[in-house]
């Protein structure tokens, strides 16, 4: 494939009309840097994002990070990774109360940008609570 043949792949893989077949066929075209570019599409969707970390496992990190990626996704990925949006989205997948959105903004205020515990442990210690 040459490069204006990919930059085509890319530029279908940002457009705002995308399906989940359009998105698998350009999967399956371009790879795994395709995936990643859907990664950063606003209407990719959750089903979409699933599929490109099982094929994908090295966009796991992309993926989960999109605001509609599954909480099982999110679960997986280090706190300080997520942005504040992902978490709202990740508190309305989860049917949270007011105390556990409190709890998990406050642990992610204070944990280290990039890193900390796995989303999942932090929300499982929430939930016990």
């Amino acid at each position: 494939m040459d490069s204006l043949d990919f930059a085509a792949l890319v530029d279908r893989a940002h457009a705002t009309s995308l399906t989940d077949a359009s998105a698998r066929e350009l999967m399956d075209a371009g790879g795994y840097q395709i995936a990643v570019a859907l990664t950063s599409n606003d209407v990719t969707t959750r089903e979409t994002l699933s599929l490109i970390a099982e094929r994908f496992p090295a966009a796991l990190a992309a993926a989960a990070g999109h605001p509609s990626a599954s909480v099982e996704l999110k679960d997986q990925l280090a706190l300080g990774t997520l942005t504040g949006y992902s978490l709202e989205v990740y508190l309305e997948d989860r049917s949270a109360e007011p105390t556990q959105r409190a709890a998990l903004f406050a642990a992610f205020k204070d944990v280290e940008p990039g890193s900390g515990p796995a989303l999942g442990e932090v929300w499982a210690a929430i939930a016990r609570e």
